[in-house]
């Protein structure tokens, strides 16, 4: 196996058990091949801020172990400040992003900091990949996904991917896993919901988004279906946005 350099980020915290059991595996997978690995997240859980990055405020980082940083911002913030700072002079060969506790399937990436920290490496022209389990998965499912986003790479390895590609990478709910499929993004169906109430002084505050569920529009050959039947699910993804069909057949 080839060295790597490799950047971590997640948007569940420095001290998330995700980030750790992937560090973990990671450096057991690579252990002997001169590899490096380095920390940079949020020291604090920062989920569903998307790409935000922080403009206006200053950031503090600190070191709390060897390539290890916490930053005090987003997860966007964490991978800037780990590309462009700290991994200045090293470029990583992938910027990988979690283990996030929680699925992030289709149009949950647009709002994932988890996703949103892969995507940042991808805008820097690293290949990125955001991993991501059913919440409250067991220490084995976490390895499980740690294992796999390795076995990915490394069969990824030689293959010339598209400039600013990333990859979502979503665990089934249940061990073992049947294998690796790739897949299409779905669109995850929400309940809209606002809820006011009032505190002590009587003033209204709010509450947004519905009851917590997983209904996605189930394609078949999309994520959600392939997860469904027992699969570890890959989604080829790339920043841009555009609809290609409306810009070929739409004049102004």
């Amino acid at each position: 196996m080839k060295n790597y350099t490799l950047l971590l980020s997640n948007d569940d915290g420095i001290n998330a058990r995700g980030i750790k059991i992937l560090r973990e595996v990671l450096e057991s997978r690579l252990a002997g091949t001169g590899s490096s690995i380095v920390t940079v997240a949020p020291d604090g859980e920062r989920s569903a801020v998307s790409s935000a990055i922080t403009l206006r405020d200053p950031l503090r980082m600190k070191r709390v172990r060897t390539d290890e940083w916490a930053v005090n911002g987003t997860p966007v913030d964490a991978v800037y400040m780990g590309m462009v700072h700290v991994m200045a002079d090293q470029k990583p060969d992938w910027v990988l992003s979690g283990i996030n506790d929680g699925y992030n399937l289709g149009t949950d990436v647009l709002y994932s900091g988890t996703v949103a920290a892969a995507m940042e490496g991808a805008l820097r022209d690293v290949p990125s990949m955001a991993i991501s389990v059913h919440r409250g998965a067991s220490h084995e499912m976490m390895e499980q996904a740690a294992n796999l986003t390795m076995d990915i790479i490394t069969r990824l390895e030689g293959i010339e991917l598209p400039p600013k590609t990333f990859f979502t990478l979503n665990l089934p709910m249940e061990l073992p896993v049947k294998g690796i499929k790739l897949a299409s993004m779905g669109f995850r169906r929400y309940v809209d919901e606002v809820i006011m109430r009032h505190d002590p002084k009587g003033n209204p505050y709010y509450w947004i988004g519905g009851p917590n569920t997983i209904d996605h529009d189930n394609l078949e050959g999309g994520e959600k279906a392939l997860l469904d039947k027992g699969y570890a699910v890959v989604v080829p993804m790339r920043p841009d946005l555009t609809n290609y069909n409306l810009l070929k057949s739409l004049t102004f």
